[in-house]
């Protein structure tokens, strides 16, 4: 039984030595803004359009406009571009973590990064809004950088 088991743990083992590892700013919000990266952004803002590019891998990306109205990090802005993709790392242990879309008219919290002339937003920190209301505990998050 002893083998059985030791065989099943060491034909694991190469599946976690390269699982996803990703470092606390990329899950977890408190984290991301105690970071305080020059290219960290932060806003509200309701998407406008959604315009897709050409594919180049498997990944499908978009070009997301979106109409910020407050800013907590980043170069406040009018309108801002965002880009959008799905399919991030296909075949990979981070397939689809990067992942990133919106539809026209909802209303976000668009936490993530600038890069090449466009915002990255994350897909595990944004947060798409109901009834345009922030959760009290993120508005609370947000009030505290805000001082």
């Amino acid at each position: 039984m002893r083998t059985l088991f030791l065989g099943a743990l060491l034909a694991c083992l190469p599946y976690a030595a390269f699982a996803c590892k990703l470092s606390a700013e990329v899950t977890d919000l408190t984290a991301f803004l105690e970071a305080k990266k020059e290219s960290q952004v932060v806003f509200l803002g309701k998407v406008k359009s959604i315009q897709a590019l050409p594919r180049t891998s498997n990944e499908t990306v978009t070009d997301i406009t979106f109409e910020a109205s407050k800013w907590w990090r980043g170069t406040p802005q009018d309108f801002v571009l965002a880009l959008g993709a799905a399919g991030t790392m296909a075949g990979t242990d981070c397939a689809g973590i990067f992942d990133f879309s919106a539809q026209e008219g909802e209303q976000w919290l668009v936490v993530g990064t600038w890069w090449n002339g466009k915002i990255h937003p994350s897909g595990l920190l944004s947060v798409r809004l109901q009834n345009g209301n922030l959760p009290a505990e993120i508005k609370g998050q947000l009030d505290r950088i805000s001082k």
